[in-house]
């Protein structure tokens, strides 16, 4: 098959890459295989799973290991269609992981296959397929360097979070070098997103700002049911339907489809999660609705047509008990708040301490036993009394 046979193919090849691990590559490619074969009663999938680690087969086609796969049909050479399993997905097949990846680097190495040539034997072998989903190894290896080079559309899944974001500069720039401008067939997909994040809101208005149109405006919520579904063996779409990010992916694939040519009428216009936190809120209950009461105008007190109030004659026991236990009543002249503050008081007495020690002292010393007795009758009657009181 020429270069110019496979421009013309029908196939189109998406590959889903990220120099970083953990950013969702294998929950995209599992979602978007569901979501892309139910478009249209006619469309076909074959999901290729080139990551050494396996987890796109385990999700979809069960335990391994497998005894012929993906290493055979792209890194061998064999045909497509003599790899291939069923899944539990219609109209979605699997190419599944074998343990000879993780020796596919070295294999490769030693091998002369241009892009080209695994471009031709991919879309020449895939008749009967619309659509190739290839899940490519993390990092920038020379599968995956190849994968992309020969990919009509790279997806590169990127959590909100400083890493990811910071890997992704450095995958779209290694797409550049490969073939230009990643921004014709690269597509940047936001996932794990927590909208409650402040964060994670931030890092997505980041990423919208730097790349622009380059990020597609569906973003995929993190949901416990994507690991639940994954630990089942079991497509998110088939258990979860009504999941959002079961219904972030359905609309994911459909914009990515008709960029591809493969249906003709364009989706609605997604509004992204991360900036419009409200758009999938559940509508408030009528009992949880806060209603605000109307404010009306107070009347104001006519007080001609009034007589004046009498006074309360009332028993006291009929009274308000806060009245009745007023230490003041009312119209009772407050009690003098006069005198010396407590510092000037202290000052007083402790000076009238002091002389009095020292003349008893004086009169000690002196022999003067007559003034000694005055002195402590003054004391008595005199001294003693206006101590208390200043210090009271």
């Amino acid at each position: 098959m020429t270069d110019e046979t496979v421009e013309k193919s029908n196939t189109r090849i998406i590959a889903v890459a990220h120099l970083k691990g953990g950013t969702g590559k294998t929950t995209t490619v599992c979602a978007l295989a569901a979501s892309l074969a139910s478009l249209k009663p006619d469309l076909k999938v074959c999901v290729i799973d080139l990551d050494p680690q396996g987890a796109t087969s385990l999700h979809l086609g069960g335990e391994g290991p497998f005894e012929i796969g993906s290493y055979d049909a792209v890194i061998s050479g064999k045909p497509l269609i003599g790899t291939i399993r069923k899944t539990q997905i219609d109209h979605c097949d699997l190419v599944p992981a074998t343990p000879r990846l993780i020796l596919s680097e070295m294999d490769l190495a030693s091998r002369s296959m241009s892009f080209e040539a695994l471009a031709t034997h991919l879309k020449d072998s895939s008749e009967g397929y619309d659509v190739i989903l290839i899940d490519c190894p993390s990092g920038f290896g020379m599968i995956s360097t190849m994968v992309m080079t020969i990919a009509d559309l790279v997806v590169i899944p990127t959590p909100p979070m400083f890493f990811a974001v910071r890997a992704l500069r450095e995958t779209i720039s290694y797409l550049n070098r490969l073939r230009r401008d990643a921004r014709v067939f690269a597509a940047v997909v936001l996932t794990m997103v927590e909208v409650d994040n402040p964060l994670h809101v931030m890092m997505a208005k980041k990423v919208r700002r730097d790349w622009g149109d380059l990020v597609m405006p569906t973003d995929i919520p993190r949901e416990a049911k994507v690991e639940e579904a994954a630990m089942e063996s079991t497509s998110l779409l088939r258990k979860f339907p009504g999941a959002a990010s079961a219904r972030a992916y359905e609309r994911l694939a459909s914009s990515l489809a008709f960029r591809l040519g493969l249906i003709d009428e364009e989706p609605a216009l997604d509004v992204p999660v991360s900036a419009n936190p409200e758009a999938d809120a559940p509508p408030q209950a009528e009992s949880e609705q806060l209603v605000v009461p109307e404010k009306r105008p107070t009347p104001e007190p006519d007080t001609q047509s009034q007589p004046a109030a009498e006074p309360d004659q009332s028993p006291a026991e009929n009274r308000p008990i806060a009245e009745n236990l007023s230490p003041v009543k009312k119209g009772a002249a407050s009690p003098p708040t006069g005198g010396l503050p407590p510092l000037l008081k202290g000052m007083v007495a402790f000076m009238l301490v002091l002389v009095t020690t020292i003349i008893i002292y004086a009169a000690v010393q002196a022999d003067m036993l007559a003034w000694v007795m005055f002195i402590y009758l003054i004391l008595i009657l005199i001294f003693f009394p206006v101590l208390v009181f200043l210090l009271v």
